[in-house]
C-alpha cells in the first residue's frame, strides 16, 4: 500500500508532469527531425496467408502521409512467401540534434527534481 501512494504521488507531483510533457516534446522533435526527406521505391510481396498479404496493405495504406504513395506496392497472390523490391530513402540525422535535446533536458528544473525524487525513493 505504502508503494502505490508513493507511485502516486509522484506521478501527480507538478513537476514530473512538465518533465514528462517535455521529454514527449522533445521526442517528437527528435522524431519530425528524422524522418526521410525523400522516399520512393517498389515492393512485390506474397504471402502464404491471404490476410497477412491484406494486413500488410492495411499497414501501407496507414502510413501514406509518412511514404505520400511514393512507393509502388503490388501484392502477388501465388501463396508464396515472397518479398522482392527496393526503396530508397534519403534524409538526415545530426548528432548534435540528440545532444542539444539532451541537454535541455538536463538543464531544465522539472527534469532533475524528478530525477532527484526518483533516486531518493521510500519504497
Amino acid at each position: 500500500m505504502k508503494k502505490t501512494g508513493w507511485w502516486r504521488d509522484f506521478l501527480t507531483d507538478e513537476s514530473t508532469k512538465a518533465a514528462i510533457a517535455l521529454g514527449v516534446s522533445r521526442v517528437k522533435g527528435l522524431v519530425k527531425h528524422m524522418l526521410p526527406t525523400e522516399i520512393s521505391g517498389h515492393i512485390t510481396f506474397d504471402h502464404e496467408d491471404p490476410s497477412v498479404t491484406g494486413g500488410i496493405l492495411a499497414v501501407l495504406g496507414a502510413t501514406i502521409p509518412i511514404h505520400k504513395n511514393r512507393i509502388i506496392v503490388t501484392p502477388e497472390f501465388q501463396c508464396e512467401n515472397a518479398l522482392e523490391g527496393e526503396v530508397f530513402l534519403k534524409g538526415r540525422i545530426m548528432l548534435i540534434v540528440f545532444a542539444l535535446a539532451a541537454a535541455r533536458l538536463l538543464l531544465c528544473r522539472d527534469v532533475r527534481n524528478v530525477i532527484r525524487n526518483w533516486k531518493h525513493k521510500e519504497v
